[in-house]
């Protein structure tokens, strides 16, 4: 694995913090190209990949962690309605699990089953409608 260090320093108001505590969460990567956005070029449980030949969509959350657990595998995120979460209910549902970096995958996950689709109304909202016209 190739590491590339990056200098940090963080700063509180206008005077450098010399004994800063809390959590930080970089991602580093190039951009990709306009004919990449939304192609996805491996599951996380395709051949070669962390969790190749598992089955996790369908699944409760607690029952993949589990799973993952067996294969020294952590999931540093997940995400849900394009947001990135760092915890969410163990009973909700996995939907998909793509790779991350050596040794983790981040998992899709919502708390229906199955995954609601794209621009579905959400309970409770109301739905627009077309309007007669005279």
């Amino acid at each position: 694995m190739i590491g590339l260090p990056l200098p940090l320093t963080i700063v509180a108001g206008a005077a450098k913090c010399s004994s800063w505590c809390g959590h930080v969460l970089s991602v580093e990567g190039r951009s990709l190209a306009k004919s990449a956005c939304n192609r996805r070029e491996r599951a996380a449980t395709a051949p070669g990949e962390a969790l190749h030949g598992l089955t996790v969509d369908g699944l409760r959350l607690t029952r993949v962690l589990a799973l993952v657990r067996q294969r020294d595998v952590t999931v540093p995120v997940y995400h849900c309605d394009g947001k990135l979460l760092r915890h969410v209910p163990g009973d909700w549902y996995v939907y998909d699990a793509d790779p991350w970096a050596p040794g983790r995958v981040v998992l899709f996950v919502g708390p229906t089953w199955p995954q609601p689709a794209a621009n579905s109304p959400v309970p409770g909202n109301p739905v627009p409608s077309p309007t007669r016209t005279q």
